[in-house]
């Protein structure tokens, strides 16, 4: 009487039965209330009204969304623009020059014009020129200093002081040629400007990257409440930093309810209501068997 097959079972009414039972179990686990929400309620510079608390696990102390907002707006004010070295530039010009010297000016024009030139343009290029409409931008942005890119792909803070506008570096070569006694005339020939190009240039891709890795690494949290550590008791007041404390709390408590936790206790809640319903199907298979052959009692 207290026996039956497995055979009977998979094949006959006990089957339909515990498999019934099996997916009333899954219903009522998906319909099982969840309380995800933080069960204090808590403001500010008020009394704490509920018992001790201590901290369940370790959880960390998160920034408030507006100190998080001027972290990264002190980032991005504080975040040097990114300027290229281009260190080719420089051989190239003063092969130009050469060449154009040596062609066209060599037998009407003095050496010492080229060499002149050719010392000029050694100086300022090694210091760096840059156009003026970035030179003006740095100063109106606040920039006594951007991250200048060279040959050897490391960054280095550089003053803007260093460096010269195409034009400045026009007129002082000029200006020296006069000191040293050169024709302004004479020079002129070899066609100053046209050997005058920025050889520091703003790299909008590299300042996007040394921003976003700078904003990357900001981190999210001040700190860590050790798991047993005491928050907050009865009567006591809820200072800013307790406030703090008490929203990680209640931001933790419900990322561990929305993800691994809430999995495990759905499962266990399944399995749980699995095992209590197995037992009542298998209770009514052997006992009540009449009552399970009248349809109307398994709605």
């Amino acid at each position: 009487m207290f026996s039956f097959s497995i055979k009977k079972i998979v094949q006959g009414q006990a089957f339909r039965v515990l498999l019934a039972f099996a997916l009333l179990a899954f219903v009522i686990m998906l319909l099982a209330p969840r309380n995800r929400s933080f069960q204090y309620a808590f403001s500010e510079g008020k009394p704490w009204s509920y018992d001790l608390i201590t901290a369940p696990y370790d959880f960390p102390i998160y920034k408030s969304a507006e100190q998080m907002r001027m972290e990264q707006d002190s980032i991005r004010q504080e975040t040097l623009p990114v300027y290229t070295y281009n260190a080719e530039l420089l051989p190239r010009k003063l092969n130009q020059l050469h060449d154009d010297y040596e062609r066209s000016f060599s037998k009407t024009l003095p050496r010492e014009y080229y060499n002149f030139l050719k010392e000029e343009l050694r100086q300022y290029y090694t210091r760096g020129l840059v156009q003026a409409t970035a030179l003006s931008s740095l100063k109106d942005e606040g920039h006594l200093e951007i991250n200048l890119l060279g040959a050897d792909n490391v960054l280095s803070r550089t003053p803007i002081t260093q460096f010269y506008s195409l034009k400045e570096v026009y007129d002082m070569i000029f200006a020296h040629a006069e000191k040293v006694g050169l024709q302004r005339s004479e020079l002129q020939k070899l066609s100053v400007a046209s050997y005058l190009e920025d050889n520091v240039r703003y790299d909008k891709e590299y300042t996007a990257k040394v921003l976003d890795d700078a904003l990357s690494s900001l981190s999210a949290s001040t700190g860590m409440v050790q798991q047993g550590e005491r928050i907050i008791d009865r009567g006591e007041i809820v200072t800013p930093h307790i406030y703090n404390i008490l929203r990680s709390y209640n931001i933790e408590q419900v990322n561990r309810l929305g993800g691994d936790t809430a999995s495990i206790i759905n499962v266990g809640l399944f399995l749980y209501l699995l095992v209590l319903f197995s037992i009542l199907g298998i209770y009514l298979l052997l006992f009540c068997k009449p009552f399970l052959q009248q349809p109307r009692n398994l709605v």
